[in-house]
């Protein structure tokens, strides 16, 4: 299997970074330059007889003609290791405007033809690392430096005019002796260091000037996006998805923690976010029967019905083919567990409701439910939806706060006779 890592520049008079890692370590390439989209396919080409992971950095799929996609919301709202990262919105309108086309959409749609075209193995976008299957995902250096190394993030190595080189300089610095380690004391990789012109190979110091630095920094940003899949594939990292595979998603690495350690009930948690649609309705049924055995004990007359309401119940109403339906999922990683949800759908009629919230007590005061109900809305919004409804089980009115935050208020009460 390789591992295949594109720093991938959005015009073609930039440098691209280049990076292609064996199953074994080995880096079998790693170069930035100016390529075409048909060097890149070349190259990727030869490995067509293997598996191949390929991540790319750069949106490739983007649905979003203005604002912001899903995928990068969430991973903006995410805490990972403790850490948020910061990264740009991205939507198609600016990229036709400042590039005339999406390149990321163009590099993978070459290279998922080119692959498929040689017969040996399909190409599927997401993380499968599968045999006989070669994938493709969006990937983030950033995100990958939070997640694999937290102990050196944040770290601002972007050349960017208010900010000093100097700074810049240190920080590229830091990432390098970082990643050099996983060579040197770790011996997790070869062949990485001498891909670099270290004028300091004991202290891994780089011949880094301003003109040099956007060089090194795209061919570091390609072993990152390549070590990223690497490390998943070993087991030494799990894959955290932000957003939907067909409107935009992107993968990062999360250093796996050890399971033995206990989690404080009180811990401000690295949570991670995953959307969908529907097919993420079995996942839910152990939170949903929590809050439904919760209105069960605090409905005031009407214990039975909930108690006699099953989650398959539930799932069909939800199912529904008049409907369309959002999914977000939190998990803690470091348990592998989820612990809340949001559920909502727009009808037939264009009307949007949120069908059903939860968050486990232990995760609750850490903005995590914020995320759960600001999610839906930006779905919302992006359809078009305006009359958003959401129901509220008698005895459980202490919400009612949580809700006005969001612009939500008691309209009507509905009173039913009882049997």
């Amino acid at each position: 299997m390789k591992f295949i890592g594109i720093d991938l520049a959005w015009t073609y008079k930039n440098e691209t970074g280049l990076c292609i890692l064996d199953g074994s370590g080995k880096i079998d390439y790693l170069d930035a330059q100016v390529y075409t989209d048909e060097d890149m396919v070349e190259i990727i080409k030869k490995y067509a007889d293997e598996d191949l992971c390929i991540a790319v950095d750069a949106p490739l799929v983007l649905e979003n003609e203005t604002g912001a996609r899903e995928a990068d919301r969430l991973l903006s709202k995410a805490k990972i290791n403790g850490n948020q990262v910061k990264l740009f919105m991205a939507n198609r309108n600016f990229f036709i405007k400042h590039y005339k086309q999406v390149r990321g959409e163009v590099l993978a749609g070459k290279i998922k033809k080119a692959l498929d075209d040689s017969g040996t193995r399909n190409t599927k976008f997401g993380f499968l690392a599968k045999d006989n299957q070669n994938t493709l995902i969006e990937t983030f250096p950033t995100g990958i430096i939070c997640g694999l190394f937290p102990e050196i993030y944040p770290v601002k190595y972007k050349v960017k005019g208010k900010v000093p080189y100097a700074d810049s300089n240190a920080a590229l610095h830091k990432i390098l002796k970082r990643i050099c380690q996983i060579e040197r004391d770790e011996n997790k990789v070869n062949g990485l260091i001498e891909h670099f012109d270290f004028e300091d190979k004991k202290n891994i110091r780089e011949k880094v000037t301003r003109k040099t630095h956007k060089h090194i920094e795209d061919k570091m940003d390609a072993f990152l996006s390549a070590y990223g899949l690497y490390s998943i594939y070993k087991g030494e990292a799990d894959p955290l998805s932000f957003g939907e595979i067909h409107d935009g998603f992107i993968t990062i690495p999360v250093k796996k923690h050890k399971t033995s350690e206990p989690v404080p009930q009180n811990r401000n948690v690295d949570v991670v976010f995953e959307s969908g649609g529907s097919e993420l309705l079995p996942r839910l049924e152990t939170l949903w029967c929590e809050l439904n055995a919760l209105h069960a004990k605090r409905s005031p007359y009407f214990k039975e019905r909930f108690v006699a309401y099953t989650f398959d119940k539930r799932r069909n109403s939800i199912e529904s083919p008049d409907k369309e339906v959002h999914i977000i999922i939190a998990k803690d990683p470091l348990k592998n567990e989820t612990i809340g949800y949001s559920i909502s759908s727009i009808d037939s009629k264009g009307g949007g409701e949120i069908d059903s919230i939860y968050l486990k007590k232990a995760y609750r005061g850490q903005s995590i439910g914020d995320v759960l109900m600001q999610s839906p809305l930006d779905w919302f919004k992006s359809k078009g939806i305006k009359s958003i409804t959401l129901g509220v089980a008698t005895g459980n009115e202490d919400v009612y706060p949580f809700y006005a935050k969001f612009g939500f208020y008691p309209k009507v009460t509905i009173l039913e006779r009882k049997q």
